[in-house]
């Protein structure tokens, strides 16, 4: 870990502050929403039951793979008219939303694996979020790598919760992957209209919607 930590400015990526949240309305809540009073192991329990579904919704942005504008914008649509199970960056802003104050909360009690728990969390959102962006680039590749890393880093955070501290120090071989930065293709006509747009965009909506990853 302490290399890890060396590597990555802890949660750059992901620029939610609270204040600045979609809020839920329509979605389930995060479990963590409802556990600010319990103790803090329990708050890091519910928490790390959401980072299962961040995850989860990452990974199903992730899997569609897109390759053109059209699908990209489609899919960030979708995220805003929760259609077809995306709801990824609402979830991930509220997420961190009750993460922060349990950071806080863990460092006045000087909870040493509660600690390292939070620090695997926070870690884990970084790459998810990071995957889940590079997918909407259409970086698939590298997407997917990230994605993967986030899983790995998931899994750390549920071995010390459930007091296997031994892969404390655990880091990945590679913190980088492919680098490969594709970039989507431009499959919309110059000139397009804002309704020729909208339509392109709800086709290809209802084209993702038919085909699950």
């Amino acid at each position: 870990m302490r290399r890890l930590a060396a590597c990555l400015v802890m949660f750059a990526a992901s620029p939610c502050h609270a204040s600045y949240c979609i809020d839920m309305s329509g979605l389930s809540p995060l479990e963590s929403s409802a556990a600010s009073q319990k103790p803090i192991r329990a708050q890091v329990e519910a928490l790390l039951h959401d980072a299962e579904t961040i995850y989860a919704e990452g990974a199903h942005i992730v899997a569609r793979k897109p390759n053109t504008e059209g699908e990209s914008i489609a899919l960030s649509k979708m995220e805003s008219l929760h259609s077809g199970g995306e709801s990824f960056h609402i979830k991930e802003c509220n997420f961190q939303d009750a993460f922060y104050p349990m950071l806080e909360s863990a460092s006045r009690e000087d909870s040493a694996d509660v600690n390292f728990v939070l620090t695997r969390i926070g870690q884990f959102d970084t790459f998810i979020f990071q995957s889940v962006n590079e997918a909407l680039s259409c970086s698939n590749r590298q997407a997917e790598f990230d994605l993967t890393l986030s899983r790995q880093l998931l899994d750390h955070a549920w071995m010390e919760f459930k007091g296997h501290p031994e892969e404390r120090d655990w880091d990945p071989a590679d913190l980088l992957g492919p680098q490969s930065h594709e970039r989507c293709i431009d499959d919309l006509p110059l000139g397009i209209s804002y309704d020729q747009l909208t339509k392109i965009i709800d086709d290809q909506i209802r084209k993702f919607q038919q085909k699950a990853p």
